[in-house]
């Protein structure tokens, strides 16, 4: 029924429960997840706790939230076991007796069955759901998500906290439901939100380039949030017109040119650069040194990458490179392993060797050790080998050696991307 918005329309909040993350320090990754995937929905994610596994801490959090925001967003405490009681502070919360649901219990004994395990007391736990709940199955475990209804047209989701079976289930359950409900409830429908996904700027290029977009001029102007990653910056537009975030968005696009690879949050560097490859049936290899064969997990992380990954070498010593992509040893002692000469050896070696239409090669300096006069921590040579155009170019990445080591992963990709996207505009103006 559409009337007046209720709490925080268009707004959410991120539960994540579980003591380890407040005594531990463990990372709660699923809430970086969950806030991207709700962006794609309208849901603008405006905060996150972690709550130790407590039902009266749980159940205190939720009544709060519901409060505040259309959307309560909780990942675990759902399992099987004792400290589980996210299902009893839902209960406690807002007064919804717990019934058992036995189709539940007959789901998990038949997924239990087909792998060998006992069910014990599980499954008793698990299906017991607050009174009215919506059930989510779970494609890849055993515990069911719920969906709740709360007065003011408020939801609140319960999703299991493994990362494999709540992405499943946001993917497959949860975001087609809240789909349908902004659909349903005009006067519920969040502001409207448009991304970008940009490569080879950083953030404060990005922002000086875009920012007069989004300056508080006019109270309708859409605000800009900006995250930043490793080699990677998004960009999204929000707003209540429409109009004017579509108009913002796309003058962005035009300003970042063909540093965009992706206009949605979802795509990742890897299947944008996978989706260019198969659209110009090409293939790729990779010579790895200091990323010790990151560029090629990416690549091959990507279902349907086999089309298009021929073969992938970690030539960390010398010798390796040596022996396993021909690189002269006269140029590793005039030059050494980390300079521009290897780097272009490595890749024309590689595709050499593969056969393939492509290849990418990585040296570098990851540190923390390693850096001589001349070559400090954070130098790496990316090299693109192709049948007619090959090219070297020299970085300096910052940070820690893992951070290094995704700039330069991340970079590899996202020349590539721009070596298929230039060789692209050559065929099209040749035809």
């Amino acid at each position: 029924m559409k009337g007046d918005p209720g709490p925080g329309a268009g707004t959410a909040a991120l539960i994540a429960v579980g003591t380890e993350l407040v005594a531990d320090g463990r990372p709660d990754t699923n809430g970086t997840h969950i806030s991207r995937e709700l962006i794609s929905v309208g849901f603008e994610t405006v905060l996150r706790m972690a709550v130790a596994d407590d039902e009266a801490l749980i159940a205190q959090a939720l009544q709060d939230a519901a409060q505040r925001f259309s959307l309560v967003v909780v990942t675990g405490g759902l399992g099987p076991t004792v400290d589980d009681v996210t299902r009893e502070a839902v209960s406690r919360a807002f007064g919804l007796p717990l019934e058992r649901d036995e189709r539940i219990v007959r789901e998990i004994h038949e997924k239990l069955a087909r792998f060998g395990r006992p069910p014990g007391a599980g499954p008793e736990r698990q299906a017991m759901v607050p009174q009215g709940a919506e059930v989510m199955p779970n494609d890849n475990g055993t515990a069911p998500g719920l969906l709740i209804s709360r007065p003011g047209g408020v939801r609140v989701a319960l999703m299991p906290g493994v990362p494999q079976e709540m992405e499943r289930m946001l993917e497959t359950q949860l975001l087609p439901r809240l789909k349908i409900a902004v659909a349903s409830e005009g006067a519920l429908a969040p502001p409207w939100s448009r991304a970008l996904k940009v490569s080879g700027l950083s953030e404060s290029n990005v922002q000086d380039r875009v920012m007069d977009l989004f300056a508080p001029v006019d109270p309708a102007a859409p605000s800009l949030t900006l995250l930043t990653s490793p080699g990677e910056v998004t960009i999204i537009a929000r707003g209540r017109d429409t109009a004017l975030v579509e108009r913002a968005i796309a003058q962005a696009r035009l300003r970042l040119g063909e540093a965009v690879f992706a206009e949605d949050v979802v795509t990742s560097l890897e299947s944008a650069v996978g989706s260019r490859l198969r659209l110009m049936s090409l293939t790729v290899s990779t010579a790895e040194s200091c990323t010790g064969g990151l560029l090629g997990a990416m690549l091959t992380r990507i279902p349907g990458s086999s089309a298009w990954f021929r073969q992938g070498w970690i030539t960390y010593a010398d010798d390796a490179k040596t022996s396993m992509l021909g690189v002269d040893d006269a140029l590793l002692e005039r030059h050494g392993a980390v300079s521009e000469e290897v780097a272009a050896a490595m890749a024309s070696g590689a595709r050499e060797r593969s056969g393939s239409d492509l290849a990418v090669s990585i040296t570098g300096i990851a540190g923390p050790d390693g850096a001589t006069p001349g070559k400090p921590v954070g130098l790496v040579y990316i090299a693109i080998a192709a049948q007619d155009d090959s090219r070297t170019t020299r970085h300096l990445f910052p940070g820690d050696r893992e951070n290094v080591r995704l700039f330069a992963a991340r970079t590899a990709l996202n020349r590539l991307r721009l070596h298929i996207e230039r060789r692209s505009d050559g065929a099209t103006q040749r035809e």
